[in-house]
C-alpha cells in the first residue's frame, strides 16, 4: 500500500510539474497588453491553480480548463499547451491571436472543448483535429481559415458542436 501511495504522489507532482511548464511557456509565448495575465508569476508563491483564468479539479491539482476569453491576447496559437496533459476546455477566444494551429493540437489527450472564435487565425485544419476522440465543441468561426474543411471532423465520436463560419473554407461540407 505504501508503495502506491508513493507512485500516485510521484505522479501528482510531475503532473503539477508539467502544469507549470506548460502554463509558463504559455506565458512567454504572447503578449499580453491588458496585464491580464500579470497573476501567472514564475515560480509561483501560490497555487497555480489560483492563477486568473485557469481551473483545476481541487486547489493543488493539475489544470482543467484555460479560459481567457476577450482580453486582448496577441501573438501567435499559444505553445507549451502539450504539457497541460489534463487539459479539457480551452477558450481563447475574442483575442487577437493570429497564425495557424498546430497540427498536432490532440496531443492534449482530453481536450473536450476548443474554442477561438473571433481571433485571426489562418491556415488550413485538415490534420489539426483527426484525434481529437473527446472533442465535443469545435469553434472556429471568425477567423481566416482556408482549405476545405476536414471530411474526418465528421466522424468524430463526440462532437455535437461545430462552428466553421466566417472563414475563408472552400469545397463542400463533408458528408461524414
Amino acid at each position: 500500500l505504501s508503495s502506491m501511495l508513493v507512485i500516485a504522489l510521484l505522479l501528482k507532482v510531475i503532473s503539477c510539474q508539467s502544469d507549470l511548464e506548460c502554463l509558463k511557456e504559455f506565458k512567454s509565448s504572447i503578449r499580453d497588453p491588458m496585464h491580464f495575465l500579470d497573476s501567472w508569476i514564475f515560480p509561483p508563491t501560490f497555487s497555480i491553480c489560483k492563477f486568473a483564468g485557469i481551473y483545476c479539479f481541487h486547489e493543488d491539482e493539475v489544470v482543467y480548463k484555460i479560459d481567457l476569453p476577450g482580453l486582448g491576447l496577441t501573438g501567435g496559437f499559444p505553445r507549451g499547451l502539450d504539457k497541460c496533459s489534463n487539459l479539457a476546455f480551452l477558450d481563447l477566444s475574442h483575442n487577437k491571436l493570429n497564425g495557424t494551429i498546430p497540427s498536432n493540437i490532440c496531443g492534449i489527450p482530453y481536450l473536450i472543448s476548443f474554442d477561438v472564435h473571433n481571433n485571426s487565425f489562418s491556415g488550413s485544419v485538415e490534420t489539426s483535429f483527426n484525434n481529437c476522440t473527446f472533442l465535443n465543441n469545435l469553434n472556429l468561426s471568425h477567423n481566416r481559415f482556408s482549405g476545405p474543411i476536414p471530411g474526418q471532423i465528421g466522424v468524430l465520436p463526440r462532437l455535437t458542436k461545430f462552428d466553421v463560419s466566417f472563414n475563408q473554407f472552400t469545397g463542400t461540407i463533408p458528408s461524414s
